[in-house]
């Protein structure tokens, strides 16, 4: 009883300091956080896209994370403010497709192939928005081994 009456102080602790942490997030908070992202590419036409992750199945168990850093060029500024609007479901059709590659393609303890997870990822991204026009720009692929 005494282990469980610990365990839910720490919690309640965890809890609280994060909450501490979250409540600044205010909407000057995330223009700045949109200036950066702008500052950092250099470019209008650059519409970030929130990182995809897939796990890394090795049999019947997880053996690591196949993580996607990525974003869009887009030209047409017509085309670019539908891609912002549509980012919760081209973020999900993104994951959908990373786990494809992951679950056929990429075999633990390789190197992941950017070219093939890049047409992948396009493929997708072309599915959700449903005309051409936004060119996908990976940023990183990184594999995070359980191990």
């Amino acid at each position: 009883m005494r282990r469980f009456t610990r365990f839910r102080s720490a919690l309640g602790v965890l809890i609280l300091a994060a909450a501490v942490a979250v409540g600044p997030a205010t909407a000057a908070g995330k223009s700045a956080e949109s200036a950066q992202k702008r500052i950092a590419t250099g470019s209008e036409n650059y519409v970030a896209s929130p990182v995809v992750a897939a796990p890394i199945t090795l049999g019947r168990s997880v053996s690591g994370l196949l993580q996607v850093d990525c974003g869009f060029d887009i030209p047409n500024a017509k085309l670019r403010a539908r891609v912002e609007a549509l980012q919760p479901r081209i973020r999900a059709e993104m994951r959908d497709a990373l786990a494809y590659y992951a679950r056929s393609f990429y075999r633990p303890q390789t190197v992941p192939d950017a070219t093939r997870i890049a047409a992948v990822l396009q493929a997708a991204a072309d599915r959700s928005i449903g005309e051409p026009g936004a060119r996908l720009v990976l940023v990183s692929v990184m594999v995070h081994d359980r191990q």
